[in-house]
């Protein structure tokens, strides 16, 4: 399972460990990237990685990343296994992770609600109505119908981004995206 939430909130104490800077320097978004390859993805943890580090957030929010790796599918980057917690930094280095590690878990199980509410209330978000909204059906029917919509349109992959009915596909095509909303 892949998370990604994007949320606005006030940055997590310093005194944490999501990698958050601390006050004065005050974002207005903080990502949080949930990332469980403790299993047969753990092949695209270390590549989707390394494409958050290759956009550039800059004072506009925090990326932080929860990633898990599990032993026997993938040897790069270091081959590690476990959890680790990233403060993902830009960096034009797209064969390694270069972020840092702000915490190194050890073995946890990913798939585990609790651990999700963990990663969640580290980054100061409410892990119970966040978990509540993943669990309503409402909010899972409108998953299953945005989804559709977007395989119907073409979509096979993220970020995908429509300007009209012109699709975008990959963070490094933002620059064709920003021209088509200036044309």
């Amino acid at each position: 399972m892949f998370l990604a939430s994007l949320l606005a909130c006030t940055p997590p104490d310093a005194d944490d460990d999501t990698g958050a800077p601390s006050a004065p320097e005050v974002r207005p978004w903080t990502v949080a990237i949930f990332m469980n390859g403790d299993n047969d993805l753990e092949e695209y943890v270390v590549h989707d990685l390394n494409e958050l580090e290759a956009g550039d957030a800059g004072a506009n929010a925090y990326v932080v990343v929860q990633a898990d790796r599990i032993d026997g599918y993938d040897a790069s980057d270091g081959d590690w296994t476990g959890a680790r917690r990233y403060a993902v930094a830009h960096d034009d280095d797209d064969g390694t992770v270069t972020s840092p590690v702000v915490a190194d878990l050890g073995e946890v199980d990913m798939g585990d609600p609790a651990v999700l509410a963990a990663v969640l209330t580290k980054a100061n978000f409410d892990p119970a109505h966040l978990l509540a909204l993943a669990a309503d059906p409402e909010v899972k029917q409108a998953l299953v119908a945005t989804t559709e919509e977007a395989v119907a349109r073409g979509v096979f992959g993220a970020p995908s981004i429509f300007v009209g009915e012109e699709m975008h596909f990959g963070q490094d095509r933002l620059e064709f995206v920003a021209a088509a909303l200036r044309a």
